[in-house]
């Protein structure tokens, strides 16, 4: 056995066996061989046993393992099933959804388009959904009245305004038709050419026009090159009295500098050329202006009337003399300023001086000796710096003084509030006024008005679209309407093919002349800030 070198494995029992079997018959008797037999028999029969054993084993590990098998299949099988039957129910859910979303649109379709069921149901990876995947009420509300505001404000608010212009104009011209005014008593008016002082020719009237005169080189420049050059414009003022109608009474020019000048042309060049901030130097509502007023350039008299005068001897300037007219008429007349014994001036004698002989008339002016039109001597000036204003703030305001005797005394100030649909201007009367003293006198009206918005609207609607109102009130009395300022028409070509525009002046019930020169500066300035134009490509006056 030593010699087989056989394993002595469990599993190996019966090749040992069979081996010892086959070896020993080879080294023993018959008998031996028996009784040999006989001992090996029960360890044959173990080592059958236990193979059979082993065998059984590895037949149950086998029918395990197929077991498994069919178990893991089977869970699969199960598993795959289950997830069938979630995406069936999940596809179901889905289209369950859709039908609900369906319906809520159809039964809901006035509701804010932006409460979308889309919008709560579906999240994305924009952070901006993760926020706001739910628009809030105010947000659909505005989305839907954006549409409504741009109809309001491209339609209704023009077409509001101009009914609310026209309505308030018509209301002002109502008033002023009807209205009589207290003029202030004065004395037996005097010919404007007799006065040497401008202030006396301003407090004698009752109501006065003042034309703008025609810019020859901003027309020209306007209707042959299609470009607006702004120059320096030029006024007169003339007696609206009965018997003295268009009787010249103060000559206005605009004293502008080269400087303003300069900026108004270069800023409408640069607004022509495409910047819009050339705009606000360009425009005349913002552009600094300053306008002396004097006397103008005497006319010649009419012969009719006119009687030459010798100063004797110890009578000086301001004293009054008796003369005789040619027809035996005695008029009392008062030598005019810087006219010495033995000079002559002229009188310009009234009718009914004329036709009183033997009686005395009122005292008469003499005549004083033309100048050049408000170069030498104005007796007003108006001075208004620039203002770049914005809605409330900034707002641009005129310095009016007194420059008689050579002084240069305040008489006040007009200032320009803020109004949404009106034009609005205070006085302040006094030296030391500003524009936040109390106003003596409020200018206002419409700013809407037909004939302050479009010239055409005179051609072809009469008087009532020809004319804008400004009712002049004294806040200390009740807001009581005292005056009228009135744009008038100057002519249907004179206002279409011009930008001469012209205004008349009812002092009414105002006696002062300090307000009577604010009033005359307050017509001025509401033409700058209203009806004037700008320099650049297209533009003209303003209305």
């Amino acid at each position: 056995f030593r010699s087989c070198a056989i394993p002595d494995n469990s599993g190996h029992h019966l090749d040992v066996c069979l081996f010892v079997l086959e070896c020993i018959p080879r080294m023993m008797s018959a008998s031996s061989l028996t009784a040999l037999s006989l001992l090996l028999l029960p360890v044959l029969c173990l080592a059958a046993r236990e193979q059979a054993l082993q065998g059984h084993i590895k037949i149950d590990a086998k029918v395990t393992e197929a077991e498994a098998k069919v178990n893991h299949k089977h869970l699969k099988i199960s598993a795959n099933v289950t997830e069938a039957e979630g995406k069936v129910n999940h596809s179901l859910s889905k289209i369950g959804a859709n039908v609900t979303e369906a319906q809520t649109r159809v039964n809901h379709r006035d509701k804010d388009p932006f409460d979308d069921p889309f919008f709560k149901n579906h999240k994305f990876d924009d952070p901006f959904f993760h926020r706001h995947h739910q628009p809030s009420p105010a947000v659909g509300l505005a989305a839907a009245a954006l549409p409504f505001l741009f109809f309001c404000c491209c339609c209704c608010c023009p077409i509001g305004c101009l009914c609310r212009g026209h309505f308030k104009a018509s209301a002002l011209r109502e008033k002023r038709e009807s209205l009589t005014f207290q003029h202030p008593a004065q004395n037996i008016r005097q010919p404007a050419i007799s006065l040497s002082d401008g202030m006396q020719r301003l407090a004698q009237e009752n109501c006065v026009i003042i034309q703008q005169k025609v810019n020859m080189l901003q027309e020209l420049s306007t209707h042959l090159a299609g470009y607006s050059i702004q120059t320096a414009n030029s006024f007169e003022v003339l007696s609206a009295a009965p018997g003295a109608e268009q009787e010249v009474l103060l000559a206005c020019r605009e004293v502008q500098d080269a400087t303003a000048l300069l900026a108004m042309n270069l800023g409408g060049a640069l607004a022509a050329a495409g910047i819009d901030a050339g705009n606000a130097y360009a425009d005349r509502s913002k552009a600094p202006f300053r306008i002396a007023v004097g006397l103008p350039q005497a006319s010649t008299a009419s012969a009719s009337g006119l009687v030459e005068v010798t100063v004797p001897e110890g009578v000086t300037s301001g004293q009054q003399m008796q003369i005789q007219t040619a027809q035996g008429g005695l008029v009392q007349v008062a030598v005019p300023p810087g006219v010495a014994p033995g000079s002559k001036f002229q009188v310009q004698l009234p009718d009914p001086a004329l036709k009183s002989p033997g009686q005395a008339q009122q005292v008469m002016q003499g005549l004083v000796h033309g100048t050049e039109q408000n170069i030498d001597a104005p007796f007003l000036y108006l001075d208004r710096p620039f203002a770049f204003d914005c809605m409330c703030l900034n707002r641009p305001q005129v310095e009016v003084f007194d420059m008689r005797g050579g002084a240069k005394v305040k008489l006040g100030v007009i200032s320009d509030p803020f109004a949404w649909m009106d034009m609005t201007f205070n006085l302040h009367v006094g030296p030391n006024a500003t524009s936040d003293t109390p106003p003596s006198l409020s200018v206002r009206g419409a700013a809407c008005q037909p004939g302050a918005v479009c010239q055409c609207l005179g051609l072809c609607c009469g008087r009532h679209c020809q004319e804008a109102y400004l009712e002049v009130v004294d806040p200390q009395n009740g807001d009581k309407t005292v005056a009228f300022i009135t744009k008038g028409w100057a002519g249907g070509m004179k206002e279409m093919f011009t930008s001469a525009n012209s205004f008349l002046v009812d002092f009414g019930e105002v006696q002062d002349p300090a307000c009577k020169a604010l009033l005359l500066a307050t017509a001025l300035f509401v033409n700058y800030r209203f009806f004037e134009g700008a320099a650049g490509a297209g533009n003209r006056n303003r209305d």
